[in-house]
């Protein structure tokens, strides 16, 4: 089926991003919170 290989995509990016966050976290938080309209408090983006 297409969901393994969704969660395998997904897990992947989430360790790429967790490699990367302690280079520059805020970095990217404040990609993240440009790009999105902030509908919720932190929550909203994981």
């Amino acid at each position: 089926m297409l969901l393994p290989t969704v969660i395998a995509l997904y897990f992947g990016f989430l360790n790429i991003v967790y490699l990367i966050s302690p280079v520059a976290p805020r970095y990217y938080f404040k990609l993240f919170s440009n790009k999105r309209p902030p509908r919720t408090n932190r929550s909203g983006l994981y």
